[in-house]
Order: C-alpha cells, then sequence, then structure tokens
C-alpha cells in the first residue's frame, strides 16, 4: 500500500542577489511525514522540515514575484510556502481535503498559485492570489483525481495543464486569459 508519489526528490538552487552568492540543495523524502533539504556544497542535512501530519504529496521549488519558495504539499489539507534561504514557513493554505499538487502560472500582470486537491468526486484545483487569498475553485464533475498540474504560456496564452490519476487517466488542458 504505496501512497501516491511517496518516491520523491527535487534539486533546486537560491541565489542571494544582495550577497551574490548561490546555494544548491537537494531535498527528499526520507519517511512519509518529513524531508530533509541537503546543502549540496557542503554535503550536509541542513534542515528537516517536518510539519506536515499526512503523506507529503509533492515538492515544488517555486518563485512569486522577486521571492522564492520550497513548497511541500500533503494529504493533511496543507501546502506549506517555506522562505529560502532559511526554510521558516512563509505561509500555509490549507483545505479540507488532500493537497495533491501546486505551481504558479501568470495572470495579467500578476501571478496565481493553482493547488490540485481532493479525491475522486470530491476534486477541484484552488486558485489563490500570491498573498495566499482564496480567489476561486475549479470544480470537476467526473470521478478522478488531479495528481499533478503544471503551467504554460504560448503566444501570450495561459494553459493549466491537469494529469489525473491511473484509475481513470486524463489530461485536461484548461486555457485562461
Amino acid at each position: 500500500n504505496v501512497p501516491l508519489k511517496s518516491y520523491q526528490f527535487i534539486t533546486f538552487s537560491y541565489m542571494d542577489k544582495k550577497r551574490n552568492t548561490s546555494s544548491h540543495y537537494i531535498a527528499y523524502k526520507v519517511d512519509p511525514f518529513s524531508v530533509y533539504i541537503a546543502d549540496i556544497q557542503e554535503s550536509k542535512i541542513k534542515v528537516i522540515l517536518n510539519k506536515h501530519t499526512d503523506h507529503i504529496s509533492e515538492l515544488r521549488n517555486l518563485r512569486i514575484k522577486d521571492s522564492q519558495y520550497f513548497v511541500t504539499c500533503s494529504y493533511d489539507g496543507n501546502a506549506i510556502f517555506w522562505n529560502l534561504p532559511n526554510f521558516i514557513p512563509h505561509f500555509e493554505l490549507k483545505f479540507q481535503t488532500w493537497v495533491n499538487s501546486i505551481c504558479i502560472g501568470s495572470y495579467i500582470n500578476d501571478d496565481l498559485i493553482f493547488c490540485a486537491c481532493g479525491f475522486s468526486r470530491s476534486s477541484f484545483i484552488g486558485i489563490f492570489n500570491t498573498s495566499g487569498k482564496h480567489e476561486f475553485n475549479i470544480n470537476f464533475n467526473e470521478d478522478f483525481s488531479p495528481i499533478l498540474i503544471e503551467t504554460y504560456n504560448r503566444n501570450r496564452i495561459n494553459y493549466l495543464f491537469v494529469g489525473t490519476d491511473a484509475s481513470n487517466p486524463k489530461i485536461i488542458v484548461i486555457d485562461y486569459y
């Protein structure tokens, strides 16, 4: 009984423009509720993030305007945005259901945060502004779970790609302006 997306890791870099230095990290799950962040240059664990109370479903490195965050999503209903480079929680998005995936997309002159949430008929995409304020949801009527989401911009049209679970596999493309 292995949870969805159970073996995960990502690599990412943080550039400190004021000091003109960069740090390089690898983040990986050691147990279902914890993430280790290792500094690649120093070959040591920098921090252990263990604020979630259920399986971590996704690890992401996201930029919002001039800030960079490490983001953890979990079946506990939370998406936590950790400040870089100190890995202190900056803000959390809270739901009453699983948070499967998260991404950032451009919209007019701002960015939006998209969260894939839920399981089966309770599935939806939660849309937030970059201050963490909930704007609206995109609800799904079919019986599937949005497992992975990502944005793409082509010819000034923004697209949201939604990949679903294996029991009812689909790729849904939503264009938004």
